[in-house]
């Protein structure tokens, strides 16, 4: 035998792949659910597409480079597709958006004048947006993400972005004025 020492083989560069993965996967269970109710309303269809989601994640886990971009953005684009592709070929979903008599009820709550309550009002206005300003808007004022990482996750461009924000904010702030006025009228 030479002298020369041997260098970590493919099983070990597997096993640490495994290992950060996994801890990853761990320290993104809670944001992986919060994704995923977002575009799914039944739980036991929120939990399958996370499923599917880490599953798809680890399979293009070498597609990742932490240099370039956070994890939760990287995989915020694999969930939101796993939700977005179990939405279309499920045509059930679809029927479990909720309505305007389900934001009036949370409108109307004694509760709805607190700071959760005005959260889980926006929260079921945005359910109303298209879909590119749905997505633009969770992600920039929901979520937190920078202009850059909403740009890294979704394609669009700085300026389609802006606009989408924009009209989202706008038909967010007219939704919640007349459901308040809605509801004082009663």
């Amino acid at each position: 035998m030479s002298g020369k020492k041997k260098k970590p083989g493919k099983d070990y560069s597997k096993q640490l792949n495994e290992l950060r993965f996994t801890g990853l996967m761990h320290e993104n269970m809670d944001f992986a659910y919060h994704i995923a109710k977002q575009f799914i309303k039944q739980p036991t269809d929120i939990q399958d597409a996370i499923q599917t989601a880490f599953i798809k994640a680890w399979k293009a886990f070498d597609q990742y480079h932490p240099e370039k971009s956070r994890f939760t953005t990287w995989f915020y684009s694999i969930i939101k597709n796993e939700c977005i592709d179990r939405i279309r070929s499920d045509k059930s979903n679809l029927n479990t958006t909720l309505d305007k008599a389900d934001l009036k009820a949370v409108v109307e709550d004694e509760h709805a004048g607190d700071t959760m309550g005005l959260y889980q009002t926006i929260i079921l206005e945005a359910e109303y947006l298209p879909a590119a300003q749905k997505e633009t808007f969770i992600l920039r004022d929901i979520e937190g993400y920078t202009i850059r990482e909403v740009r890294e996750i979704t394609g669009q461009t700085q300026g389609s972005i802006k606009t989408n924000l924009y009209l989202a904010r706008k038909k967010i702030r007219e939704g919640l004025l007349k459901n308040n006025c809605d509801a004082k009228n009663k």
